[in-house]
């Protein structure tokens, strides 16, 4: 018999034989259908022609027992690749398709429970190899972080020190950055020229009998020595000792401000790494912008003149 084009028309043809017990027609109609890839594509065409086919081909006695049941399982197995959770419809084929079946079923559960069995065998040795690694990596990383720990750093000491100090004149300022020498010097240009400066205008006061009655105005100056040469050159002495003087302070600070430190190296050691380490992280750096800034003081000389004479000072901004 031969097969109709049409896949629909070839299982109810299929179906009509198979109905009236004609195992070898429905082999012949079904049999070249299920071979073509092409054909079949549709599911419930394809269960039905499959069912009809296993039953045909487990009952179709030209066929040997052994053959019969290895040709029908395999259709059956394509069933169930196709759809694994399909079931055979009850009472409608042979029973011993159905006990077929059952042991479709049961075979392919064992095969799927060996499969599992070793899939997870091999992700078991697959595990072992991993841990393997990790206990390797765990040891490197353990010789590593020792190694790091005991590695020697070296530990600088220092003490804040205040630009206030560094700010007074007569060489304190260079003293307190530890320049004895340029604050030597300092301290004595400045106690010479401080000290010539008063015994010019202690020589003007008493020895000239110079004061003056209307501030520091121009002719305001009265002496009672008629030698006013002598006095001009001495009023001229003065003024030049004077603003050397207050150059020499206004030079000492600046250069006291720009050689300071603001820290100083106390001591300086070897210490391991890990004793650092042990004594905490370091703070927050948000809590650290958070923090207000202190307030820090600004000094500066100040210089000026008034009613009794030459005013020199420091001013100090906080």
């Amino acid at each position: 018999m031969a097969a109709p084009d049409e896949d629909e028309a070839a299982v109810d043809l299929a179906q009509q034989a198979w109905s009236r017990g004609g195992w070898s027609e429905v082999r012949d109609v079904l049999e070249p259908v299920a071979e073509d890839p092409d054909r079949l594509r549709d599911e419930r065409l394809r269960e039905r022609a499959l069912c009809l086919l296993a039953d045909a081909t487990l009952n179709d006695p030209s066929l040997d027992e052994q053959e019969r049941r290895q040709q029908a399982a395999g259709y059956l197995e394509r069933q169930l690749d196709a759809d694994p959770s399909w079931r055979m419809p009850p009472a409608i084929y042979s029973p011993d398709l159905f006990e077929l079946f059952a042991d479709v079923q049961d075979q392919r559960s064992q095969q799927i429970s060996a499969q599992c069995e070793a899939d997870r065998n091999a992700c078991e040795a697959d595990l072992a190899d991993v841990r393997d690694d990790l206990g390797r990596l765990r040891k490197r990383y353990d010789a590593l972080e020792q190694r790091f720990g005991d590695q020697e750093v070296e530990v600088r000491r220092g003490v804040s020190r205040s630009r206030v100090f560094a700010a007074i004149p007569a060489g304190i300022g260079h003293f307190y950055n530890g320049d004895r020498a340029i604050g030597a010097a300092f301290l004595a240009g400045e106690a010479v020229l401080g000290l010539t400066g008063l015994t010019l205008i202690l020589y003007r006061t008493i020895a000239d009998g110079c004061r003056r009655e209307e501030g520091f105005q121009r002719g305001s100056l009265v002496c009672a020595n008629r030698n006013l040469d002598g006095i001009l050159r001495r009023r001229k002495a003065e003024e030049a000792v004077g603003w050397m003087f207050l150059g020499s302070i206004a030079l000492d600070i600046l250069i006291a401000q720009l050689r300071f430190q603001p820290y100083t190296l106390e001591t300086t050691e070897r210490v391991p790494r890990r004793e650092l380490d042990s004594k905490g992280a370091p703070s927050d750096p948000k809590r650290r912008r958070d923090r207000k800034p202190k307030p820090r003081a600004k000094v500066r000389p100040t210089a000026g003149g008034g009613p009794h004479g030459v005013q020199l000072g420091i001013s100090v901004r906080f």
